[in-house]
């Protein structure tokens, strides 16, 4: 068995991890073919450089450019990892096979929350001002979109280390999910 690769206590692994649960998907089998693979905005390829030169993996990156509901010839850069032991490695770190996105949950290991969040964040969330209230006040705002109630649950407990002030959110009736 070889040393893990990654420890979520070093920040660029915990945002790496955090990143990829929110936006990849492990395809496959981690027994058998499969691969981990993220997919960007091509505007946004320098992560996966970066992402490459952190992980002693071999990794792919790919372009392609595509119709899709929100934006005519999107281009996009997409980011493939086929190394079996670093998926099994991923997966038993909480990255689950196949459909995720109700059944992800945080590291049940010990993290860097910031960095983690962060990571989240920056794949499936936001960061902006509000809009001016009618006392004329303009807010800050973080927030991460996802249609997992652990992964809701573990954002509103790590916000609350930091505002002291506790918020629950339930799931919009739209579709669903927690924002």
């Amino acid at each position: 068995m070889r040393t893990p690769i990654l420890d979520l206590k070093i920040p660029e692994h915990a945002y790496f991890f955090g990143f990829v649960q929110a936006d990849g998907h492990l395809l496959g089998n981690s027994e058998a073919k499969g691969a981990l693979s993220v997919e960007i905005a091509d505007r946004d390829a320098h992560i996966f450089e970066t992402f490459a030169s952190l992980l002693p993996v071999a990794s792919h990156l790919s372009n392609r450019t595509r119709d899709t509901n929100f934006k005519k010839n999107y281009r996009s850069a997409t980011w493939r990892v086929h190394d079996q032991a670093f998926r099994r490695e991923i997966e038993t770190l909480g990255m689950p096979i196949g459909d995720k996105h109700d059944v992800v949950a945080p590291p049940s290991v010990p993290f860097s929350e910031p960095d983690y969040w962060r990571g989240a964040v920056d794949a499936n969330g936001s960061l902006g001002l509000s809009r001016k209230s009618a006392d004329g006040i303009v807010k800050p705002f973080l927030s991460l979109a996802t249609a997992s109630n652990q992964m809701a649950d573990g954002f509103c407990a790590f916000e609350f280390t930091f505002t002291k002030k506790t918020k629950k959110v339930n799931p919009n009736s739209r579709d669903g999910i927690w924002n």
